[in-house]
Formats: structure tokens, sequence, C-alpha cells
């Protein structure tokens, strides 16, 4: 999956942090971590996104769509929990309605 990211990440089109109405949050949760697929845009549109975890024990769970963007909402694409016994990794790849493409990671290890 590494070399995956890597190609994946040299053929995107760079969208500014500021042109990135979706995002991935995480918070402290008892026994592991909670992410969050967040979206919060500051202009009108379309997006798809789609989250893939994967955990040291070989577990993977992908979430995907398309989500209309409304400028002022903030709305809570999707929840996952994580356990921290194991290393984790989130991939967040998200594609806009002007073609441009971004991806965001976070990971962790007990």
């Amino acid at each position: 999956m590494a070399r995956w990211i890597v190609a994946a990440a040299a053929a995107m089109t760079a969208a500014t942090s500021a042109e990135r109405p979706i995002r991935l949050e995480r918070a402290a949760h008892p026994g592991g971590i909670e992410l969050r697929v967040v979206a919060a845009p500051a202009r009108p549109g379309r997006a798809d996104y789609r989250l893939t975890v994967e955990t040291g024990s070989g577990n993977r769970s992908t979430q995907s769509g398309t989500i209309t963007l409304v400028p002022g909402d903030r709305t809570t694409v999707v929840t996952l929990r994580v356990s921290v016994a194991q290393p984790w990794r989130a991939v967040l790849t998200v594609t806009l309605d002007d073609g441009a493409v971004y991806q965001t990671q976070e990971s962790g290890t007990p």
C-alpha cells in the first residue's frame, strides 16, 4: 500500500489548505482514538472522499462516498473508533469537483 500512496501523491493536483473543505480529525477515546471525517467548506460544491484505516493486525476498513458541500455547515461524515493496542494508520483522500485531489494521513503506535 505504501507504494500506491507515493504514486498517488505524485499524481495529485495540489490543493491549498484553504481549499481543503474535508479534513481528518482525531480525538482521544477510552482504549483508543476516534477518527472523524469532517466537512466544513468555504464554498459550495461536491467532493468524493475515501477513508482507509489499517491496523497492525491486518484489519482494514474503508468508508467512501460523495458529499454536497454547503458553506457554513460543519458536517461529520464518518466516525470510526480505533484501538491503540496496535499500530494503525488512516489515509483520507478527497477529490474536489474542480479535479483537485489531496490526501491527509494520521497514524499511531502503542
